[in-house]
Order: C-alpha cells, then sequence, then structure tokens
C-alpha cells in the first residue's frame, strides 16, 4: 500500500472512532447502532466493520482513542525513576498529565465511562490494550511499594481502582455538589480544589508516613 493510500486508512479509521465517540457519549452503547454511525461519519457500514470486527470492538477502540495513557505511564516512570519528593509523587497523582488531568479536560471520555456504569451487563471484557496498560501502573505502584513509598499492606489492584473512583466520581456527581453548594462556592477552579482536597483526604493516606523526610 502506497503511503498515501496507508494515510487515507487512518484518517477514515479515526474518522469513525471520533465519530462513534461522539454517539456512544450522547447515546450509550446499546443507544448508539452502527447504521447512525455510518450516517453520521459519511461511510459505509462495510467499511466499518472492514475496520472493527464488531459494535464492541468499536465502542472499546473509541475508549481508548484519544486518552494518552502512553504518555501518562512514561510520565509515571520518569517520575518513578528520579530522586521522588512528595511534590512529584503529587504531580504524578493529580498533576498535569494525570487520570484527573485528562478526565478534566476530555469530557466526552468521561461521559463514556458514566455509561459503563449505566449499562454494566454491556461491557463486561476488558479490552486487550487497556488490560495491559492497567498491569504498567499496577507494576508502577508495586515498584513505588517496594521503595517503601507507598504502603505495603493495601494490594495495588485496590489502590490503582481507588485512585481512578474516586478520579471519576468527581465528574460523575458535580451535579451533587452544585446542588449542596451556594453560587459563591462554584469557583472555575472547583475542580482542581476537589482534587487537592482528594490528595489531602485520600491519596496521602496510601503513603508511608514520613518516607520523604531525608529526600
Amino acid at each position: 500500500m502506497s503511503e498515501q493510500g496507508s494515510r487515507l486508512n487512518i484518517d477514515r479509521r479515526n474518522a469513525i472512532l471520533e465519530t462513534a465517540g461522539e454517539l456512544f457519549a450522547k447515546n450509550g452503547f446499546s443507544g448508539t447502532s452502527i447504521r447512525s454511525i455510518a450516517s453520521r461519519a459519511n461511510v459505509t457500514i462495510s467499511l466499518i466493520y472492514y475496520y472493527f470486527k464488531s459494535k464492541e470492538k468499536l465502542w472499546h477502540e473509541s475508549l481508548l482513542h484519544g486518552f494518552q495513557k502512553d504518555e501518562m505511564m512514561q510520565k509515571m516512570h520518569s517520575i518513578i525513576d528520579s530522586s521522588l519528593t512528595i511534590e512529584k509523587v503529587r504531580e504524578m497523582a493529580i498533576g498535569s498529565g494525570s487520570y484527573f488531568d485528562i478526565l478534566m479536560k476530555k469530557p466526552g471520555y468521561m461521559q463514556m465511562i458514566a455509561w459503563i456504569y449505566a449499562e454494566q451487563n454491556m461491557h463486561v471484557e476488558c479490552p486487550d490494550q487497556m488490560e495491559s496498560k492497567a498491569e504498567l501502573f499496577i507494576n508502577g505502584i508495586i515498584k513505588l511499594q517496594e521503595s517503601g513509598i507507598v504502603r505495603s499492606d493495601v494490594k495495588p489492584r485496590f489502590i490503582l481502582t481507588m485512585y481512578a473512583a474516586f478520579c471519576e466520581f468527581w465528574f460523575l456527581s458535580k451535579k451533587r455538589f452544585d446542588f449542596f453548594n451556594s453560587e459563591d462556592d462554584k469557583s472555575p477552579e472547583i475542580d482542581m480544589e476537589y482534587i487537592d482536597s482528594a490528595w489531602k483526604i485520600l491519596l496521602e493516606g496510601c503513603l508511608v508516613p514520613g518516607w520523604d523526610k531525608d529526600r
């Protein structure tokens, strides 16, 4: 295949993924048909099935599309391999390029996660790419445990699950926060105020007390 043809294939595939992501975020998995994706993307149904073997495969690929987990992992490893301080650990957990930062900047991604919670029977299997990347994060947590930074009396998978949960919970429940608070409390920086509070209350509890004193 020529370079031009290869580029066209990539562009078509990405256009389908972006369109599918928009419709899945709006209508969920069960409320979105392949026909509606094809119509919106101005492609044939057969072309969608050429790139993606099933609707489930398209869902998983659109969920991963544009989600910068590789960059997150590179950042995590670069911080772990450096001389760690409490500021660096905090940056890894809630700073620029962290999972919370991505959710804040990609509302469509958060909408798809909300549909996963709502349609749990539709999303039984975890895609291989996501599972393998989750293992990288878990291995990173294990390395932090072995370094005496993160407490070792909690399973790494629990730590990763709880971290993802409190990041996602905020964006799923911001309306509840609005209900309990006045207009004066609705700061434009409210997302960062929340994650700063979560760091103080929750994430610091994962760290071994005093590990940073001599660093």
